[in-house]
């Protein structure tokens, strides 16, 4: 006994040492998140290195971390002291790397800490005196793998294990942000000088606009725009001449020549021009010109514009002509004089007289001839000055496209590194959602692990950074919408909104929150409420669900309350109050403005972007809706809604023509795992055996699960029971039950959802579902595959009957068909189509005799042509309807005939399906048949088993299809050309329309195009412009990839040639379910 005790209070004494070390250990991490918080929280905001610095020497001291400190930022290549804090005694301003303590951790980029300090190391001041501190830590901050900054830090006493891990763990978030202090920083400077070389450039443009003609050109030869000077010389005025081409400046005969085009062609490749140039005036007069060409660059070093630069030499080159045609005529009379003093020999006197005015003429011709000298002289000079002019100009340009570019590369790395919410709006629907469009369909895929060669670890991973993709999604749509209500372009569509449900479905949906945090969610809805209220229901909802999930956030205990009266005889008013902290008078106007929240501690507590209630607001604007509200401080809130019954059109843009999109196949809803292992009712699934008939019930009424379990066993069932439809579709697949009886209202993914999965999954579409529902009777659940609507509450007879069907359906072995078609080699066809084995066939060649074989057997399934000799199919319908009251079975309406608008609304009542024999209608048909008479695929003939496979087969259209891919951004072109690779189709990349149209020629059997709009050199507008103009091209299917554009924007995509298109990050399964459609036309 003895020992027994020593060994129990051994025990004791462990697990006391275990617990308070978990204790321990517990604290520290509680200790570091919260420093690494109020730190971020201190660094928020655009400060300056400086402050920067302050903050974090100033948190660490209030953190007990440190007692002194010092702040040494790397710029260019020294370390500079951005600040100090307790420290008595001279401080170095800078070190070189390697130099000193602080140098040699810059160097090594680890920190280091010292214990033995030198006895003239600085010392902590304080107002009690100094002393010489115990041990440092010298700490760097890295990005990207560069040092950034030195954090020195001294203190009395060592530091601990868990101070050095805090110092270890702010030094990356410090990292980043004095990183972007410093970008900003740079930014600031390259501004500067930017804005100067711009003003010296303006300032040479203008002088050589005093004094020089200046004509500027697109690359193509239009003009954009002369000055005064140049219009004088060529008599234009500037409206007659601009949108003109080049060449009516030149004689016609040039301009039709090669030689003039190789002149525009040499332009556009950035080739300077100069020389005497031949120009037309309006009066049809000739000039000569002596100028330059200079082709403009853009910021991408690519011409985009000529400037011309010229003065008229016109007066010198008719000098010289004139000069040419004297030395002529000087020639000429040499000539003339050499005959006549061979004539006039013995003349002498005329001779003289000859040689006389000769030597007039010479003195003459020479005069003139230092004339013209003296005009070419002043000519070089003018051309050596333009010249100047000319290299001066271009020298500046190469300068100003420099700063731009370095300008440019600043100013991505700035966006990298800090993302401030001002600064995305501008470029929001392509800069942002490019990349992040790229990571959701990379971390998608990833997370789908179809290749089965990653662990649990790293799909969790993937899923974590697809969801955070998500939550940042989420955030741009909030800026986005608040953007594009303010600029006006948010547009409302009015309809019916019945209030009562309304609000019951904002409950639901609320539920599982308010339940999860121990708040009683509860709703009041007066009697003398109209029926409904025209309105947008989605914007109202917006509002709501932002309001709901406020109260609920911002209440920890208590309760939060909806209510809905009439307010006047002309609206009524929806009131959400809570229990919780409630938000102080002087904040009550402010928590409406954008970004804003009530206080700095609810942001960091609470969380959020403050953008919802700015939201909710501009959309309670935009449906005439006015918000009130009522709070006290820790007491709670109400937020108040009066809404108009009747919502008038101008109270913003209605909705009128809506682009439809294609009406695409559902995709397998993925599980949410907030509803996975949802709590229910004890079940049978620990004592099932493999003979047993098994129930699933899927019910989130734990108390009529309970029951239905109950009436289940009674009947000989073994049952399970699930409270979502996520754990149902989980306990369906796993236990494969002979019937399922499904409530519609679930939480997580509703009912109609769990049916239409159940159905498209080829194991588990032949299990008969009964369904259970508050709502109405709906012909659209019958259609899905349902075997019976039971509408709540239902009666215990109801119930009784409802196992009692299961018990004769699956004691049933053969599933009874009525075909009822007057044509015997149709109804052959059909039986063939159909198959036997376990379907027995009963037939009638028209409508009486029909009603006789349904009265005499229990039919299953009913396939009709509506063409019948005795009566139409309608009203063998009716007569059905009256036999049974109301509970007709699955009708397939199959027939030839075109029907007309008012056959197919009225036939849509009470058939299941409607199949036109066409192309692929047998083998509908029997997919058809197979879903209404629950006949399991597995145990069908192979080759009907192939049939219906075949038609649920979504990859089997993407086979060695040809798609063109048009993106300028790699990320994307890399993202998506693995997915799509990944379905079996062919990749064909261009990065702009220019390529693709080139593509397009060379690969004329490309099946479809993916087109990027925002791109170089040809945008997606012009491409499929020109795709369209191609009448071979005219059906090739094109979607349009856009970021989340505007409702016109969209229109645009149309318009220029698009058949669909998809807003960026794209969705990858919506994006095939889209091609989907189109591929198959």
């Amino acid at each position: 006994m003895e020992n027994l005790s020593d060994e129990l209070g051994l025990a004791l004494q462990q697990m006391q040492d275990s617990l308070k070390g978990i204790s321990e250990e517990h604290s520290e991490r509680i200790w570091l998140q919260t420093g690494k918080n109020i730190l971020i929280e201190k660094l928020r905001g655009d400060k300056t290195l400086v402050e920067i610095s302050k903050e974090i020497i100033d948190f660490l001291a209030d953190y007990s971390v440190a007692q002194i400190g010092t702040v040494y930022v790397y710029e260019e290549t020294v370390l500079n002291l951005q600040y100090a804090y307790g420290i008595k005694g001279k401080i170095t301003n800078s070190f070189q790397l390697g130099e000193g303590l602080v140098g040699q951790v810059a160097l090594e980029k680890s920190l280091r800490i010292y214990n033995k300090l030198p006895k003239n190391y600085f010392k902590i001041e304080s107002s009690l005196g100094t002393e010489k501190p115990d041990a440092i830590a010298i700490l760097p901050a890295i990005f990207d793998n560069k040092i950034i900054a030195v954090i020195e830090l001294g203190r009395f006493g060592d530091f601990s294990p868990i101070q050095l891990k805090l110092l270890n763990e702010i030094a990356e978030p410090a990292a980043v942000i004095l990183n972007s202090a410093i970008s900003r920083k740079m930014l600031e400077k390259l501004l500067t000088k930017l804005t100067w070389k711009e003003q010296e450039l303006n300032n040479q443009i203008n002088a050589i606009n005093k004094t020089n003609a200046f004509i500027e050109f697109d690359l193509s030869g239009t003009i954009l725009t002369a000055n005064e000077i140049f219009l004088s010389l060529i008599g234009y005025s500037i409206n007659e001449i601009v949108g003109k081409h080049h060449s009516i400046f030149v004689e016609k005969e040039y301009a039709a020549t090669k030689e003039y085009r190789q002149f525009w062609d040499d332009l556009k490749k950035g080739e300077f021009q100069e020389g005497e140039y031949k120009r037309i005036q309006k009066n049809g007069e000739s000039i000569w010109l002596l100028g330059s060409y200079n082709p403009i660059l853009d910021v991408a070093g690519k011409p985009y514009k000529i400037l011309k630069i010229a003065r008229d030499v016109t007066l010198v080159k008719n000098q010289a002509k004139q000069l040419a045609k004297l030395a002529t005529e000087k020639e000429k009379r040499s000539a003339e004089l050499v005959m006549a003093n061979n004539e006039l020999a013995t003349q002498a006197g005329v001779l003289q007289m000859q040689q006389e005015e000769m030597k007039q003429m010479n003195e003459e011709l020479e005069e003139q001839t230092q004339n013209l000298k003296q005009q070419q002289e002043e000519l070089q000079m003018t051309n050596e000055e333009l010249e100047e002019q000319t290299q001066s100009f271009e020298m500046k340009n190469k300068e100003l496209e420099g700063a731009r570019y370095n300008i440019e590369q600043k100013t991505k790395q700035l966006e990298i590194s800090s993302r401030y919410k001002s600064e995305f709006l501008a470029n929001m629907s392509h800069e942002l959602r490019t990349p992040l469009n790229s990571l959701l369909i990379l971390s998608k895929d990833l997370s789908e692990n179809k290749r089965k060669n990653l662990d649990m670890e790293q799909v969790q991973s993937a899923e974590i950074i697809y969801n955070s993709g998500q939550d940042l999604l989420i955030l741009i749509n909030e800026v986005l919408d608040l953007s594009k209500i303010e600029a006006g372009k948010m547009s409302i569509n009015i309809e019916r909104v019945s209030l009562k449900n309304f609000v019951d479905n904002l409950l639901h949906e609320f539920k599982h929150h308010a339940e999860q945090k121990g708040l009683l969610l509860s709703r009041k809805v007066d009697n003398n409420l109209p029926e409904s209220i025209a309105t947008d229901s989605q914007r109202l909802n917006q509002i709501l669900k932002n309001l709901l999930s406020n109260a609920i956030k911002f209440t920890e205990k208590g309760s939060v309350n909806i209510s809905i009266g009439r307010y006047t005889e002309s609206s009524v008013i929806i009131s959400v109050t809570d229990t919780g902290i409630g938000i102080h008078e002087d904040n009550q106007t402010a928590i409406f403005e954008a970004f804003h929240q009530a206080d700095g501690g609810i942001s960091r507590k609470y969380g959020g972007t403050g953008l919802g209630l700015s939201i909710s607001r501009e959309l309670a604007k935009l449906l005439g809706v006015e918000i009130r509200l009522k709070s006290k401080l820790n007491e709670g809130t109400t937020f108040s809604l009066i809404i108009p019954i009747e919502l008038q059109p101008e109270y913003g843009t209605v909705i009128t023509n809506i682009l439809q999109e294609p009406v695409l196949h559902k995709s397998r809803t993925e599980s949410n795992t907030a509803y996975l292992n949802y709590p229910a009712v004890n079940d049978d699934r620990e004592i099932i055996n493999t003979d047993d008939t098994v129930v699933l019930i899927i019910e989130d009424d734990l108390k009529f699960a309970s029951i239905l379990l109950k009436q289940a066993n009674k009947k000989g069932f073994k049952a399970l029971s699930a409270a979502s439809g996520e754990d149902g579709l989980i306990l369906a697949t796993k236990h494969l039950p002979q019937a399922i009886i499904l409530d519609l209202d679930l939480p997580g993914i509703k009912g109609e959802q769990v049916l239409s999965e159940l159905k498209e999954n080829p194991i588990l579409r032949h299990i008969p579902v009964h369904v259970v529902s508050v709502n109405e009777r709906s012909m659209d659940i019958i259609r899905e595959g349902a075997i019976e609507y039971l509408v709540k509450p239902v009666s215990k007879k109801q119930l009784d009957d409802t196992l009692n069907r299961i018990e004769n359906f699956l004691s049933r072995k053969m599933k009874n068909l009525l075909i009822i078609e007057d044509d015997e080699n149709s109804r052959k066809a059909m039986r063939k189509v159909i198959g036997n084995g376990d379907v027995k066939y009963f037939e009638a060649r028209a409508g009486k005799e029909a009603l006789t074989i349904f009265q005499q057997h229990h039919i299953d399934c009913i396939v009709l042509d509506i063409g019948l000799p005795d009566m139409s199919g309608i009203d063998l319908i009716y007569k059905l309807e009256s036999l049974t009251g109301n509970k007709i079975p699955p009708i397939i309406i199959y027939t030839g005939k075109e029907l007309t608008k008012e056959e197919n609304s009225e036939l849509e009542k009470y058939a299941a399906s409607i199949i036109i024999k066409g192309v692929k209608s047998e083998e509908r048909l029997l997919d058809e048949t197979a879903l209404f008479l629950h006949r399991a695929i597995s145990s069908m003939p192979e080759a009907k088993q192939l049939v219906i496979n075949n038609l649920y087969d979504k990859e089997a259209i993407f086979h060695a299809k040809k798609i063109l891919l048009v993106d300028d951004d790699m990320r994307n072109v890399f993202a998506l050309s693995k997915i799509l690779r990944d379905h079996g189709m062919e990749i064909i990349k261009s990065e702009n329309g220019k390529i693709a149209l080139e593509m397009l020629n060379i690969h004329p059997d490309i099946d479809l195009v993916l087109m990027d709009i925002m791109m170089p050199e040809m945008d997606g507008y012009e491409a499929m412009k020109q795709i369209r103009v191609k009448q071979k091209f005219k059906n090739l299917p094109v979607i349009a990839l856009t970021a989340k554009a505007m409702k016109d924007d969209k229109q645009k995509c149309i318009n220029a040639g698009a058949n669909d298109y998809i807003n960026k990050p794209v969705d990858t399964e919506r994006l095939l379910s889209l091609m989907r459609v189109w591929l198959s036309k």
